[in-house]
């Protein structure tokens, strides 16, 4: 079953393993939500890194220096910015929602549970 990230569907089942989604007319294969936040954040970022860092500096907590994340894990934007990671599924899926919304995205991102 395909689902669209506006679905309500979408929220039911955290733990279910993806089988892949696509974004952008590209089929990526991925099985963790973790995966696919990482995915959406960049892809976002290098369609409008000014846009991305004004509307989503605080939401996704994007910061230059990755100390400051003290124990937290982070995941790396490019040079510069680093992003937070270290969220439940049901977080992760809430802050790409409201990222593809910023971009006005919310409709391209298609995901297609495992099984």
């Amino acid at each position: 079953m395909l689902v669209r990230i506006v679905s309500k569907i979408f929220h039911r089942k955290f733990r279910q393993p993806l089988e892949y989604y696509i974004f952008d007319g590209q089929k990526k294969e991925i099985k963790e939500f973790a995966g696919l936040y990482r995915e959406i954040l960049k892809n976002l970022y290098k369609l409008d890194g000014n846009l991305f860092l004004n509307e989503l500096k605080y939401k996704v907590s994007i910061k230059t220096d990755p100390d400051e994340y003290g124990k937290m894990s982070y995941d790396k934007l490019d040079e510069i910015y680093y992003f937070g990671t270290n969220f439940s599924n049901a977080e992760k899926l809430d802050k790409a929602k409201y990222a593809l919304e910023i971009f006005g995205l919310e409709d391209d991102l298609m995901i297609k549970y495992a099984g």
